[in-house]
């Protein structure tokens, strides 16, 4: 079983849409959203219990920043295509993971999130 150690690192996000192009600052990740897709698309198309189990805690990771980005968010609130559609937000990031393999989960989430902003659902 994999174990649950959380550890927070500190990365770098480049954040043009939201706080000006160009600006850059230091936030902390912790759980699931520092693996990278290549982990993502690998454990979502297998069939083991600890892939199974991996891919539960992803998808839980991700609930929790999109209800974190709806609570915090200063033009969120609500983003139709988040939280209330988990299954459209699993989908999406397969399709992200799939083309950008290198890039960590919360990459993935950060972009959903923009999408959503830029892109609101019905």
């Amino acid at each position: 079983m994999r174990s649950l150690a959380v550890g927070v690192c500190g990365v770098l996000i480049t954040c043009g849409a939201s706080a000006g192009e160009g600006t850059t600052f230091s936030v902390a990740i912790s759980g699931s959203g520092g693996d990278k897709c290549t982990v993502w698309v690998s454990d979502r198309s297998a069939t083991s219990d600890s892939s199974l189990a991996a891919n539960k805690l992803r998808a839980e990771w991700l609930s929790g920043f999109l209800s974190g980005v709806n609570l915090f968010g200063e033009r969120s609130g609500h983003l139709k295509g988040g939280v209330d559609d988990p299954n459209g937000v699993l989908k999406w990031i397969d399709t992200y993971c799939h083309a950008h393999p290198e890039d960590p989960i919360w990459a993935a989430a950060g972009a959903l999130v923009f999408d959503l902003r830029n892109h609101p659902r019905q």
